[in-house]
């Protein structure tokens, strides 16, 4: 199993043991911001790795249309949930600190141990 399944699925478990032990429902705001951040990071690497062999005014142009798409999403995401439950949005924030830091630290362990740099 890939290194970044794994964080991810052993960073939501965590949430949601941490939901269990603490019974704070507000952390379910972590657990979404956390899968968010993860979707994020993934997308960003994916979009990464098929411009590479692309001429640099292609390669911006997706880039540019991957990042306004990436904004969108996190923007609706941050709407939906401010509509919903207010009070979810502090750990909204903070997970979707945890899930681009750990998915992007994981991303470059990969990238290390295969021996790119």
């Amino acid at each position: 199993m890939k290194s970044n399944s794994v964080a991810l699925w052993v960073g939501v478990s965590g949430l949601f043991f941490a939901i269990a032990l603490s019974d704070r429902w507000d952390l379910l705001g972590a657990v979404v911001g956390y899968l968010l951040g993860f979707l994020n990071s993934a997308w960003l690497y994916r979009d990464t790795q098929r411009i590479v062999e692309m001429d640099l005014r292609g390669a911006l142009t997706r880039m540019r249309r991957s990042l306004f798409a990436r904004l969108a999403l996190v923007t609706a995401v941050v709407v939906g949930v401010a509509r919903l439950e207010k009070s979810w949005l502090p750990d909204l924030a903070l997970g979707i600190a945890a899930g681009l830091l750990i998915s992007l630290v994981s991303y470059m362990r990969r990238q290390i141990m295969n021996g790119k740099e």
